[in-house]
């Protein structure tokens, strides 16, 4: 994974660390608990380059945030994605699964940019999912080389 692909990462997850409300919203959930899309096999930290890195990132942006006084957690997982799945499937399947679990997505213009930008970029879009005092970022991802279509949640609690 590249350097730069972690910097938006991390900076993707102290962000949601910063708009993350307090309190309600019901039982904060774990990276485990965040639903799969039908087909996903996950990138294992001991079995794949990616898998390690993004636990490796998890340790380093959780770090970051204390030491920047924002406290929280933060992690992460990715997965390999079916080749036929399009964001417009997995933006449903996290909506449909998400949404009926009490989650939200940013309203205004945040929701606007956002979509404006997935809809513009076929290499890497996101979605940004709140409850309580947990944010969610669900990225889909062609890696450039290879093809592959990559899932990578960051899952912070504050």
């Amino acid at each position: 994974m590249s350097k730069k692909l972690f910097v938006v990462l991390s900076l993707m997850a102290v962000l949601m660390l910063a708009l993350t409300a307090c309190g309600g919203g019901g039982s904060p959930v774990t990276i485990n608990d965040v639903p799969v899309y039908t087909g996903a096999t996950e990138f294992k930290a001991g079995d794949s380059r990616l898998g390690a890195t993004l636990a490796q990132n998890s340790q380093q942006i959780t770090a970051l945030s204390q030491a920047a006084g924002a406290g929280g957690k933060t992690d992460q997982k990715g997965f390999a994605l079916p080749k036929d799945a399009t964001w417009d499937a997995v933006k449903k399947f996290y909506d449909d699964k998400l949404k009926s679990g009490g989650w939200s997505e940013p309203g205004g213009v945040a929701g606007n940019v956002l979509a404006q930008v997935n809809a513009s970029n076929d290499a890497f879009q996101t979605a940004t999912y709140t409850r309580g005092n947990q944010s969610l970022i669900v990225m889909r991802i062609t890696e450039p080389v290879s093809k592959e279509i990559w899932l990578i949640f960051s899952l912070t609690t504050r």
